[in-house]
């Protein structure tokens, strides 16, 4: 069984942005809890007495919402075009019967990784220079999506890392083995 490179990660990304669906049906029943929340005379008087505005309410799930939803719609409608520009050679894998088919997959996942951490920390980012402007949290935020970027274009370091290329001593007197 083979498949692309392009392929598997298109299909990835593809499955990431029902992902990103998934995170707004969330918040969309935090706001339908919310809102149940003001219904309530009482609730809604709590709330103002203690100086929480509609705006604190809803923004710091209104923003996530908006951000889920475009980041679903591109990763959805546009994952092969993604894929085409992010992987330069389509080699194929071949996961069974192929000695590297784990490095290769490995990094596949690395990529993929590193596309989930840039998306959603692009969501925080919007978010803490938006509403919070905590610069402190932005600089973590900020290594975080440099981490995803690099996870993007494969974690050579990492992968060789992982991967470690192993070497055989010789017997004394025979040819040294070759090793993959």
């Amino acid at each position: 069984m083979t498949i692309t490179s392009r392929d598997g990660f298109s299909v990835t990304l593809k499955i990431l942005g029902f992902y990103f669906i998934y995170r707004a049906f969330y918040s969309l029943s935090t706001i339908v809890s919310y809102l149940m929340i003001l219904a309530n005379p009482s609730q809604r008087a709590e709330l103002e007495f203690s100086g929480v505005t509609k705006f604190a309410m809803f923004a710091p799930i209104v923003v996530p919402l908006v951000l889920a939803v475009v980041t679903a719609y591109i990763l959805l409608k546009f994952s092969d075009k993604i894929s085409e520009k992010l992987i330069k050679t389509d080699k194929e894998i071949q996961i069974f019967g192929a000695d590297n088919w784990q490095k290769e997959v490995f990094i596949l996942s690395l990529r993929i990784f590193g596309v989930y951490e840039i998306a959603g920390r692009f969501a925080t980012l919007v978010w803490q220079i938006a509403l919070l402007k905590d610069y402190k949290d932005d600089l973590y935020t900020l290594v975080r999506m440099a981490i995803g970027v690099y996870f993007l274009l494969g974690a050579k370091h990492l992968v060789n890392l992982v991967f470690k290329e192993k070497k055989i001593e010789p017997i004394a007197g025979q040819p040294p083995a070759v090793t993959n």
